[in-house]
């Protein structure tokens, strides 16, 4: 029987399957010769065009929808999983994760010290340097950002005032940089974690995602009650989710002209890279969606690929992470860990490298399982010297 909790999980993951799956199929059919105004646009028409092709041929459709469908009830039965004989660890996992918060948000502080100063030197024109701040200062890693994410909705309820300290820095940030992403990751999984869901503040969390979603347009274009002004925060929308699904069908058909022994050697370059830092050249959806969709009328920017699509290519490595990110949660023991990696994690499947993200919670959970231990021989030596 479905509890609460279910429900919010199937709603969130209904609304960004829509969004990123059937949002591009359903603009495919409507005719954008009427909204057309500038090259932006112009782009639109040409992408959903190749969206319409690669749908007539059915099989793309049904492999996305028998992949989400699948993963969906994976996610509502893991997620619902409560452990009865879950051991209060409460005193060593706060310790350990205020070890790691605190030096990420003294990261933070700085990026958005830098990023305050660069914009306020260009006079706050955010829609005008939005690729120049993209470029230098989101085009980049951004682990201690994502740490935060993860980790300050745990200790929420422990440490209310500097979680919400916390919030409001990557707010700011976000303003800043124009970037929705960081504020819709924290929000989900904050509220998955610490928000008692009913039917009434459902309403609630919907005006506010909806905030999220517009956010960067409601900044960029001054307001006005008009068709005009509709246009463009429909267009400056629904780009993201054709742009993302375009890295689904070059996934696609990357994988019909690769061999198989270089599927492997993919693989093996991946793990080396993001393991032992080697610099072995491996595959990158977005260049190449220029080669399988740039032409001379159609000037692609470059563009997030989705879970979907990096789970296709490295698919070998999405089981080994899969099994063993299981298997440290199950060591660390905390269900609010295992939730909130879960949830990230689980973002990721409809936008962003979703095997990078896996393996940075496998080093994120193989460090807390070091710290635990750490603090728990501290501890013991405490008793010891009593």
């Amino acid at each position: 029987m479905l509890n609460k909790n279910s429900i919010l999980y199937a709603s969130i993951f209904l609304l960004l399957f829509l969004f990123y799956i059937v949002t591009p199929l359903f603009a495919s059919f409507i005719d954008y010769k009427m909204v057309v105004n500038d090259s932006y646009n112009t782009e639109i028409i040409i992408l959903l065009e190749k969206i319409k092709i690669i749908f007539d041929e059915y099989f793309f459709f049904i492999l996305l929808i028998f992949f989400y469908v699948f993963i969906f009830f994976i996610t509502l039965k893991i997620l619902n999983v409560e452990n009865k004989n879950i051991e209060n660890k409460n005193i060593h996992i706060n310790l350990a994760l205020l070890t790691l918060i605190l030096p990420c948000l003294f990261l933070l502080i700085r990026d958005l010290i830098e990023i305050y100063l660069y914009v306020s030197d260009q006079n706050f024109k955010l829609s005008i340097i939005r690729d120049d701040i993209y470029y230098k200062f989101l085009d980049r890693r951004k682990t201690h950002i994502n740490m935060l994410i993860i980790l300050t909705p745990i200790i929420y309820n422990s440490h209310r005032k500097l979680s919400i300290i916390i919030y409001l820095i990557i707010l700011s940030y976000s303003f800043l940089s124009l970037s929705r992403y960081e504020i819709f990751l924290i929000f989900i999984v904050h509220i998955i974690l610490n928000f008692k869901i009913s039917y009434k503040n459902s309403i609630f969390l919907i005006f506010i995602l909806l905030l999220i979603i517009l956010m960067r347009n409601l900044l960029s274009y001054e307001f006005k009650l008009n068709l005009d002004y509709f246009f463009i925060l429909f267009n400056q929308t629904i780009i993201e989710s054709i742009h993302v699904f375009i890295s689904n069908i070059t996934a696609i058909e990357y994988l019909k002209n690769i061999s198989f022994t270089n599927y492997l050697n993919e693989n093996i370059y991946f793990i080396t890279n993001n393991l032992f830092y080697t610099k072995f050249d491996t595959i990158n959806i977005s260049e190449l969606t220029l080669l399988y969709y740039q032409t001379d009328l159609n000037h692609l920017q470059v563009y997030s690929s989705s879970g979907f699509s990096t789970i296709l290519i490295y698919f070998p490595i999405f089981i080994f992470e899969i099994f063993f990110l299981y298997f440290l949660s199950y060591k660390i023991n905390d269900e609010r860990i295992f939730k909130a990696q879960s949830t990230f994690l689980l973002l990721f499947l409809f936008r962003g490298h979703f095997i990078q993200v896996c393996l940075f919670l496998v080093k994120l959970s193989l460090l807390l399982l070091i710290l635990l231990w750490i603090t728990k021989k501290l501890q013991m030596l405490n008793f010891k010297v009593d």
